[in-house]
This record gives structure tokens, sequence and C-alpha cells, in this order.
């Protein structure tokens, strides 16, 4: 029987020779695949964080680029909008230089005659009073040329009163004009 023992102890030991270096060699696999395994979840994990990280980034470009959007629409509206007054200004300006333009115009067709009349005055003035007896015309033309001129002063007064309303409203419109320019 010893023989018989001894052929299995040899059977044995051969077994586990065979075996034994299996084994060995599939716990070094095991190790092996467990840190393949750790490596590529840590992979996973980081590609996770850098998706969330990515997604946050275009969502934050995406925000930015909408704001942009509303910011270039509000601008252009504001660019519309001041368009809008300068050409109304344009306009405007435009009509007070033709106010300004007329009101010259009026006022050189008159020049010519406030021009006659203050000559007239003017000689009339010179004359005194003494000397208006002696004036060589008659008596009718004295009696007519102070009929004229009692009711021509009031029309000259007038007319020099408007007049005066004219320049002032130059001079007004004159100031709108360069405040419009500013």
């Amino acid at each position: 029987m010893r023989r018989r023992d001894l052929k299995f102890f040899s059977i044995l030991l051969f077994s586990a020779a065979l075996f034994l270096p299996v084994s060995v060699s599939g716990q070094e696999k095991d190790s092996s695949l467990d840190t393949q395994i750790k490596e590529v979840e840590k992979a996973i994990k980081a590609g996770k964080e850098q998706s969330r990280h990515l997604k946050q980034q275009a969502d934050n470009l995406k925000s930015a680029l909408s704001k942009a959007g509303r910011d270039r629409i509000q601008i252009a509206n504001s660019v519309q909008s001041l368009e809008q007054r300068l050409s109304k200004l344009e306009t405007e300006i435009d009509d007070l230089n033709g106010a300004e333009k007329e009101k010259r115009q009026l006022l050189e067709s008159r020049r010519g005659q406030f021009a006659n009349v203050l000559m007239a005055l003017q000689r009339i003035s010179r004359l005194p009073p003494e000397a208006v007896i002696a004036y060589p015309a008659g008596a009718e033309d004295l009696i007519r040329t102070a009929i004229l001129l009692k009711s021509a002063v009031p029309q000259i007064e007038g007319q020099a009163a408007r007049l005066r309303e004219d320049l002032i409203a130059l001079a007004a419109t004159r100031d709108l004009i360069a405040n419009r320019k500013s």
C-alpha cells in the first residue's frame, strides 16, 4: 500500500504542480483585470466630469450669444431712433433756414421803402417851424404834407414795430438753428 500511496502522492503532487501555476497566474490576471477595470471606471468618471464641464461651457456660451443678440437688437433700435431724430432735426433746421431766408428777403424788400421814408423825414426835420412858413411850396402843399405825415407816422411806427419783431424773430431763428446743430 505504500506504493499505492506513493503513486497517489505523486499524482497529487503532479496535479498540484500543474494547477498551482494556473491559480497563481489566474490571481495575477484577476489583479490585472481589477486594475484595468478601475482605470476604465476612472476614465469614465473623468469623461463624465469633462462632459459636464463642456456642457456648462456650452450653456455659458449659448447664454452669452443670446445676450449679444439682444444687445445687438437694442443697439440697432437705438441707432434707428437716433437716425430718425437726426432726420427730424435736419428737416427742422432746413425749415428754420428757409424761414430765415424769407425774413431776410422781406427785410431787404422793405429796406428801400424805409430808406426813402427816412430820407423824407430827415429833410422835413431839418426845416425849423419858422421856415415852414417861408417854404417855397404853397400853403396847400404844406397842409397836404402835414396830413400825409400825420397819417404816415403811425404806419411808419407800425412798420418799425414789425421790423423790430422780424429782427427779433430772425435772431431767435438763428439761435434755434445754432441750438439744433449742437
